[in-house]
């Protein structure tokens, strides 16, 4: 939540605090960029004022002016305003940092501007909503952690497995690949004695036969007398 602040000086047609008011006015009723437009002319009539700062940070944060908002209220804490105006500025700095979503430099913020004033409702609210919020981060980090290792280590099991069966697969067929080797080599080696026992079996059989060719010659040889 964030408060508008008056300027307490004689309020003239045209002048900053005239300016001020309507932007006011006007931010209130949620024309935020016809606001800034009079905080913008309030502060050309005197740069001086903080205040108009003040107010233009709060309608640059409206308008999601963050880096703008951040600047103006910033510049207030370094300045030399009253105290009250800075934990304001402050107040302001964590519901900055807090829309930006860095709740860390959020909550240091409502903290601190908790120590410039311990009564600030609105700082302490933001201070504890800021907080579970961050909690809820972290643990849905922790839980994403924890889902991100599981599937990884799913992921690894799974290609474990599919190396495995992979490897299984190829001994199966390399023993597939050698059983094959072997009983072709088998049939080979039957083949190639089967070859040499029809050879043997032929040169007996050439053999008996020219034998048999042999007798049968001298048996028709004549014998002639010597008369």
């Amino acid at each position: 939540m964030l408060n508008l602040l008056l300027l307490v000086v004689p309020m003239l047609f045209g002048s900053p605090r005239d300016l001020n008011e309507h932007g006011n006015k006007l931010y209130n009723k949620k024309d935020y960029g016809g606001a800034l437009e009079k905080y913008k002319s309030a502060q050309v009539k005197d740069p001086r004022l903080m205040i108009i700062d003040y107010n233009m940070g709060c309608a640059r944060y409206k308008v999601d002016s963050l880096e703008y908002a951040m600047t103006l209220f910033t510049k207030i804490m370094a300045s030399l305003e009253s105290k009250e105006l800075k934990e304001k500025a402050c107040y302001n700095i964590g519901n900055t940092l807090f829309k930006s979503g860095n709740l860390e430099l959020a909550i240091e913020s409502y903290k601190q501007a908790l120590r410039m004033n311990p009564d600030d409702k609105d700082a302490k609210i933001n201070l504890e909503f800021a907080q579970k919020m961050l909690e809820q981060q972290k643990q849905q980090q922790k839980d994403k952690k924890d889902q991100d290792k599981q599937n990884q280590d799913k992921q690894n099991q799974d290609k474990k497995q599919n190396q495995q069966q992979k490897d299984q697969q190829n001994k199966q067929d390399k023993d597939k690949q050698k059983q094959q080797q072997e009983q072709q080599n088998q049939e080979e080696q039957k083949q190639n004695a089967q070859n040499i026992l029809k050879s043997l079996e032929q040169d007996e059989k050439d053999a008996k036969q020219k034998s048999q060719q042999k007798n049968a010659k001298v048996g028709q040889i004549q014998i002639l007398k010597d008369w």
